[in-house]
């Protein structure tokens, strides 16, 4: 439900509130918005860089027609995504959240990431794709009876609470 034609938002006032307004409202309206956001932007990348675990990883997306990288960064109370023209550290020091952080990064394996002085956890769902890849196309065994392990592990810290004893 993103990227709503301003025709369609104008039909929709004029049909549910009989209200007339015209594109130019429609685009004064977005403006606001988005310069009222600059002080949430900056919280969120605050309060990520200042947390004990982010979660980061970035995806190829399309914008106009141009490949993108939409870099993702996140802990259970924060998300932040920045589209950038670049996937690697270029991106990430301008986003200025990484460079600011000294907790837990979990990612996956990717070298851009080490440059950053954390501590660094290598994220398990980018282990299990790459399992399945190395069973099911390169016919690795070792990597399915990988993949199990890792999914009663997980299992385990589950019904464990979150944790396990060691």
């Amino acid at each position: 439900f993103q990227l709503i034609p301003y025709e369609r938002i104008q039909t929709h006032f004029a049909e549910l509130f009989e209200i007339p307004i015209s594109a130019g409202t429609v685009y004064n309206f977005n403006r606001n918005a988005y310069q009222r956001l600059n002080a949430f932007d900056d919280l969120v990348k605050n309060k990520l860089s200042h947390a004990s675990l982010m979660h980061v990883d970035e995806t190829g997306i399309n914008i106009g027609g141009t490949r993108m990288w939409l870099h993702g960064a996140s802990n259970l109370a924060w998300t932040y995504f920045y589209p950038h023209e670049k996937r690697g550290s270029e991106a990430m020091d301008k986003i200025n959240i990484i460079p600011n952080f000294n907790g837990t990064l979990c990612h996956d394996h990717w070298k851009p990431y080490y440059k950053y002085d954390c501590l660094h956890s290598l994220c398990n769902a980018h282990h299990l794709r790459e399992l399945t890849r190395a069973f099911e196309q390169d016919d690795q065994q070792w990597a399915k009876v990988m993949r199990q392990f890792l999914e009663e592990v997980n299992q385990s810290v589950k019904k464990a609470g979150g944790k396990l004893e060691k």
